[in-house]
């Protein structure tokens, strides 16, 4: 049975259920982990693509250059849904910008045009991992974009288990960053792990769950002291004093949103693929999958059921007044 959130473990073994793989090992627990997470992003992609009813949306605002046409798009982009510029103060003070395409490149070069009344010529264009202005913008102008982010990879749980209090000089690496676990330490052991993950916590970045995994990643097994992760200052060679285990849940851990119980697209799936590779007969998950597709997609599409989309007016046709074909229309100065 699959629920609407659900852990990688709780994924994991609702397939191994599904795949009828309990008891076998033929099928590793890191293998199952790359099964679910390629089905994860299958949905995500079924949500995203096909029926983008804004599921999964962030937004990002930034301030425009002089003479800069090219600005980076956020580090977790993954597909565009609007893109706005400010022209007043105030949350109604923004007007919707429109694309150009690429043979429309010089077509807008003309002077920047920007009125209260939400008329502008400012196009945009994505361009690699740019957002690429014409014409070139004034200083100071904002931006806000509403963009689909790119899925997470789900990570197991971690757990932070400390054997002795750390002293001065023990250190944790974590990716390129390090702790100072003496400026952890708490009045018990437990309070000095809580410590140690709210430091990992803190480093930054994009998921608390991806940065202890790439604590994790430096183990050579659970349970076992991490010589890599840990350095003794003061007594080169001493027993690590801090240890990580993947044994249980503790802090935060990435979960997968199946929405409406949709999570059964992706244990199903993963199911398929692990089959697959013990050479099992995989038709009735094959019927399975087709099924829940049809219903994902009829039942995805229509977010609001009770105003359906229709065709947008965004502001006239935000062109640039009064050149074009009446108030505020237009296609640009001709």
């Amino acid at each position: 049975m699959t629920y609407p959130v659900m852990t990688l473990p709780e994924l994991r073994l609702a397939t191994r259920q599904r795949a009828d793989m309990v008891k076998s090992q033929f099928v590793t627990d890191q293998e199952f982990n790359s099964y679910i997470n390629a089905s994860y992003f299958e949905l995500y992609d079924l949500l995203v693509q096909k029926y983008g009813n804004d599921y999964y949306m962030k937004e990002y605002s930034f301030q425009l250059q002089t003479n800069v046409t090219r600005y980076d798009l956020p580090d977790d982009f993954f597909k565009l849904l609007g893109v706005d510029l400010r022209i007043s103060d105030g949350p109604d003070g923004y007007v919707s910008l429109r694309p150009f395409t690429l043979a429309e490149r010089n077509r807008y070069s003309t002077a920047n045009v920007q009125t209260w009344i939400g008329v502008t010529n400012l196009r945009y264009r994505i361009s690699a991992n740019k957002l690429w202005f014409t014409p070139s913008p004034n200083m100071g102008q904002t931006i806000r974009i509403w963009y689909v982010p790119r899925l997470k990879a789900l990570f197991d749980p971690v757990t932070i288990t400390v054997a002795a209090q750390p002293v001065s000089g023990d250190l944790l690496t974590v990716g390129a960053s390090t702790i100072d676990l003496f400026a952890q330490v708490g009045a018990t052991l437990a309070e000095t792990a809580e410590n140690i993950s709210d430091a990992i916590n803190a480093l930054g970045g994009d998921g608390a769950a991806e940065r202890l995994n790439s604590v994790v990643t430096l183990a050579s097994a659970v349970d076992t002291p991490i010589g890599i992760a840990v350095e003794n200052a003061t007594t080169p060679g001493a027993d690590v004093r801090v240890q990580l285990s993947a044994s249980s849940i503790t802090g935060e851990s990435t979960t997968a949103d199946g929405v409406s119980g949709w999570l059964e697209y992706v244990v199903t799936d993963a199911a398929i693929k692990a089959l697959q590779k013990e050479e099992s007969d995989t038709t009735t998950l094959q019927f399975q999958k087709a099924a829940l597709i049809k219903r994902i997609e009829a039942a995805a599409e229509n977010r609001d059921a009770g105003s359906p989309a229709t065709i947008a007016d965004v502001q006239w046709t935000n062109g640039t007044w009064p050149f074009g074909n009446g108030f505020g229309g237009g296609g640009g100065i001709p």
